[in-house]
């Protein structure tokens, strides 16, 4: 009677063990598409990021470009006056000149004209060190 008790230990004991075994390979599959909709997850927010990175540039720019030439404007309308307080004849402006210096094409932001004499000016909403050269 024990060899026969034994065994339908042995039987429940195996038929719990492959019980176990599909629940184990049920979460492992499970796992898998988890882990698998974590990495398409991340490729979406890579793919966002990229697109936000780019349209953030773009505004950034937009802003940049406006912001100088709004601050362009403002300078050029006052530059004829204070120039002309002192005793520097002006007969006109130009905003936005493009001109070669050294072989490069360079974009002069105000360039005053009186006749004999130009004036070039370069306007800047953030003055920096590296901006100013001495000559």
């Amino acid at each position: 009677m024990k060899a026969k008790s034994e065994k339908l230990d042995f039987e429940k004991i195996w038929k719990l063990f492959q019980e176990t075994d599909k629940k184990f390979q049920e979460t492992d599959k499970k796992f898998q598409e988890t882990a698998k909709q974590f990495e398409e997850t991340k490729q979406l927010l890579k793919e966002e990021s990229l697109k936000t990175e780019k349209k953030l540039r773009q505004l950034e720019n937009l802003f940049i470009g406006h912001w100088g030439n709004l601050v362009e404007s403002l300078v050029e309308g006052n530059l004829a006056k204070i120039l002309r307080e002192r005793g520097i004849d002006v007969r006109g402006t130009r905003q936005r000149v493009k001109s070669l210096y050294n072989g490069k094409e360079i974009e002069i932001d105000i360039l005053v004209i009186n006749g004999t004499d130009i004036v070039a000016v370069e306007v800047k909403t953030t003055l920096r060190v590296e901006d100013v050269n001495e000559y």
